[in-house]
């Protein structure tokens, strides 16, 4: 197996909504025994960021949780986006099966991309 390359970036600040936050970022190489078509992007809101969404519904099957998890992807995206900072536009489809087949671990698949990106907003 092919070591990977980690780049670690710690207090990363990212505007978000026209609202700075400070980030945690780590970007990983995938091996290339391992190499898959699509990198992976993983993203966690903390609770003030969360907040701004409202409380979410209680019936996961309602409309209102739809609009609440649509809402929800898109600003992960958005943080993902402000932490992309290079001359090509990064590509994201939010997926809930991106890391694991049963949808334990939903994220972004990232086309033409050899890296996963773990996001965590402090």
């Amino acid at each position: 197996m092919i070591a990977t390359t980690i780049t670690h970036i710690a207090d990363m600040k990212i505007d978000v909504n026209g609202t700075e936050h400070v980030v945690d970022l780590k970007i990983t190489d995938i091996p290339r025994d391992e190499r898959r078509q699509t990198g992976r992007a993983y993203v966690w809101l903390n609770d003030k960021l969360s907040a701004q969404l409202g409380t979410p519904p209680d019936d996961f099957t309602s409309a209102a949780w739809r609009r609440y998890h649509r809402a929800m992807i898109k600003l992960m995206n958005e943080v993902l986006q402000g932490t992309w900072n290079h001359d090509v536009p990064l590509v994201a489809s939010f997926s809930r099966t991106a890391g694991c087949s049963c949808g334990c671990s939903p994220g972004f698949r990232l086309p033409n991309q050899h890296v996963d990106i773990y996001v965590s907003v402090k």
